[in-house]
């Protein structure tokens, strides 16, 4: 679910939160460099983070297993 905000005139606005992966090395929360209001259900597949923060190493993620930073 989308998180929405209300700006001074009281108009709705999509939140955008970022999109994170665990890196499977550290086992922490890496973002992936993207911003998104709710994980698409479409276009799954293999996608590839590169250079993660956490580690440095290339990492291989799946949309299925990303998360909406809080």
């Amino acid at each position: 679910m989308a998180a929405i905000a209300h700006d001074a005139g009281g108009r709705h606005r999509l939140l955008l939160r970022r999109l994170m992966v665990m890196c499977p090395v550290t086992g922490l929360p890496v973002d992936t460099g993207y911003e998104l209001t709710s994980i698409p259900t479409l276009g799954r597949g293999p996608a590839l983070l590169v250079d993660c923060v956490e580690c440095g190493q290339d990492h291989h993620w799946l949309v299925e297993d990303a998360f909406l930073e809080p």
